[in-house]
């Protein structure tokens, strides 16, 4: 028996190229979900519903995607259909805005309750380092260096104090 030689598939590089950048794409997806997921405390066990635009389902309809995203279900919608309630928007560089449903994954009034305890800890801290500052025996006496630690605490607390009331205001949508 007489087979033809074999051959070779001309553009395999422009296939191999494009096959990489939708694995690139799926992986900063993927990063973006578990980063989200981090930041709510979510338990590892508990998927969500993850909602993506715009309607390139390319690498996202496999189990395995879902697997690594912890998502119960991958659905791609048109704009202004995301879901408002109980959800957290984000966007990523190479698809527009994701939306994840967070209804399930954590407990909204605990996590409430555990933001506005830290807002009360980060406002007594900060109210302590600027009564310090605006003392003038202390701010005669004390070496600059400690100023400087005073005066980067207090900035350090403002910016603490803003994420963690942006994280309450996102929770109250």
């Amino acid at each position: 028996m007489i087979s033809s030689y074999p051959t070779s598939i001309i553009n395999w590089h422009d296939s191999f190229e494009h096959s990489f950048e939708e694995v690139e794409n799926a992986k900063e997806v993927i990063i973006q979900i578990r980063n989200k997921r981090a930041e709510l405390n979510a338990h590892p066990a508990k998927k969500a519903n993850i909602f993506i635009e715009p309607d390139e389902s390319a690498p996202f309809e496999t189990e395995f995607f879902k697997k690594l995203a912890i998502a119960d279900s991958i659905t791609f919608v048109q704009r202004a259909s995301h879901p408002t309630e109980n959800a957290i928007t984000f966007f990523s560089p190479n698809y527009d805005i994701i939306t994840m449903e967070t209804g399930n994954l954590v407990d909204i009034d605990k996590k409430k309750a555990i933001i506005e305890a830290d807002i009360a800890k980060f406002k007594k801290e900060l109210e302590f380092n600027q009564k310090t500052l605006e003392n003038p025996s202390f701010v005669e006496k004390a070496p600059a260096h400690l100023i400087e630690e005073k005066q980067a605490k207090c900035k350090s607390f403002e910016d603490a104090l803003a994420d963690l009331e942006k994280q309450l205001f996102e929770l109250a949508k």
